[in-house]
């Protein structure tokens, strides 16, 4: 396979359908694996994962005995995958349904360039689709300028894929964070002189999900501390 996507699933009963269309409907999801960690599956879940993976070959299940945590589930999928190209996907993200084929395509047009990466819309409707969004709020997504840009703004957000490369030279994310083991992941990588590039389009759609990681206003205040601390240490 040429492209590996990694999924973490943990009682996500709302949003596993509309992900697994959303995904599968990928005009380059024929040359991907789809790799679902999932430490604990309802039963609503595996019934719809089974149901998919019933017609897609290319869809793959990990399921640790104890949940790990967000990167070290990430990890699991990194570790267990084949592709040459590797992007997480968020379980209630979508994305426009050329966008593993745009991001593919450029890696290949650039061997220079180790990550790229694209424009998001920020939507608030779960389930919401690139059809029918009425989204038009940009997730900020700055052109790559090093190490300096990457600690104002962390650009490559829900929306990047990157070699594989990149973990056997740097490791794999860092599984003490619990929402900024990517931006910490780009800033090691960077720092020790990969490049990034920006694609110029609107390819993802962020749902700014009021109990997700990084966008719960009961754990705001922790994501900004975690946020801040990784910071301190690359500036």
């Amino acid at each position: 396979m040429d492209i590996s996507i990694v999924t973490s699933l943990l009682n996500e009963d709302d949003f596993i359908e509309g992900f697994l269309v959303d995904i599968t409907r990928q005009s380059a999801f024929h040359a991907c694996e789809l790799i679902i960690v999932a430490p604990s599956l309802s039963q609503y879940e595996r019934e719809t994962i089974d149901v998919y993976r019933e017609v897609n070959h290319n869809i793959i299940l990990i399921e640790p005995d104890v949940d790990p945590g967000l990167y070290n589930c990430w990890n699991l999928g990194i570790e267990a995958s084949s592709g040459k190209y590797v992007t997480n996907a968020n379980v209630d993200d979508r994305k426009h349904p050329d966008s593993l084929l745009i991001h593919w395509h450029a890696l290949e047009a650039d061997p220079t360039v180790d990550l790229v990466y694209a424009y998001s819309l920020v939507t608030h409707e779960p389930n919401d689709t690139f059809e029918r969004t009425e989204a038009r709020e940009f997730f900020p997504c700055y052109e790559f300028k090093g190490l300096e840009g990457l600690l104002i703004n962390n650009s490559p957000h829900n929306n990047p894929m990157w070699r594989r490369t990149l973990h056997d030279k740097y490791g794999m994310f860092d599984g003490s964070y619990k929402c900024a083991a990517d931006a910490e992941m780009w800033l090691r990588a960077v720092q020790r002189g990969s490049r990034f590039k920006k694609i110029d389009q609107v390819l993802g759609l962020y749902y700014r999900n009021p109990k997700g990681v990084s966008s719960n206003p009961d754990t705001y205040h922790e994501m900004v501390a975690e946020v801040q601390q990784m910071r301190n240490i690359y500036a």
